[in-house]
């Protein structure tokens, strides 16, 4: 039997958006679907292209390859490459 997804919010502070999600798409995937105009490159989360910072939440990080120590360990996540698991709210200055 298939567990329903659990409802997520995500709010987008640069943007001024909030938006219902799920936790098993990309943050990156479900803004575009809400019609965000995000910047992102590779979708590999490789190019550091879409980073953000998680100013609240708890999100499943698949890669991290496109931040330094520095920036993981002042909270900057993928967008592409990470999803919610609970309610998030995301800043990126690009």
């Amino acid at each position: 039997m298939n567990a329903k997804p659990t409802p997520v919010n995500i709010t987008f502070l640069s943007k001024q958006k909030q938006l219902k999600g799920e936790q098993h798409s990309s943050i990156l995937a479900q803004g575009e679907k809400a019609g965000l105009i995000l910047p992102y490159s590779c979708l590999r989360g490789q190019c550091g292209r879409c980073k953000a910072k998680l100013i609240s939440g708890e999100v499943k990080q698949l890669k991290t390859e496109g931040l330094t120590k520095e920036e993981q360990d002042n909270q900057y996540i993928l967008l592409c490459s990470s999803t919610p698991l609970s309610d998030v709210v995301v800043e990126h200055d690009r």
